[in-house]
């Protein structure tokens, strides 16, 4: 798996967390831009289960390469949280998988008491 980092100069995680208490939508919208590889989707899924630990920078994690991957990212950087807390935040997206393997977006979500924007696409850039 790859994992990829937040622009500099985005805020701390104490600036944003006042933010989610306003937050909690999950509204998920599917799109046919920036297509996902379901088979790669799951598989990412999967190795989300492990328990590692993710630092505060990464705002990614893709699995595969180039255009043929599967990526969970989200708007900022949330603060050191388990692998595991960005399974849900996936399966959310499983609509967008079938049967066209579209690419998602959900806004207003709380993640490590954050409020971001989380996508589901083949690129680790671009969500909110």
């Amino acid at each position: 798996m790859t994992y990829w980092v937040d622009a500099p100069g985005t805020g701390t995680v104490a600036d944003r967390a006042l933010s989610a208490r306003a937050c909690g939508t999950n509204n998920v919208t599917c799109s046919g831009s920036h297509l996902v590889s379901t088979g790669i989707c799951r598989q990412l899924v999967d190795n989300l289960n492990t328990g590692t630990s993710i630092g505060n920078s990464p705002c990614a994690i893709c699995l595969g390469q180039s255009n043929n991957q599967c990526c969970v990212s989200w708007s900022k950087a949330v603060g050191t949280m388990p692998e595991s807390d960005l399974v849900n935040a996936a399966k959310t997206f499983s609509t967008c998988w079938s049967p066209t393997n579209r690419s998602g977006l959900a806004r207003n979500v709380i993640l490590n008491n954050i409020c971001v924007d989380r996508c589901l696409s083949n690129r680790p850039n671009g969500c909110g």
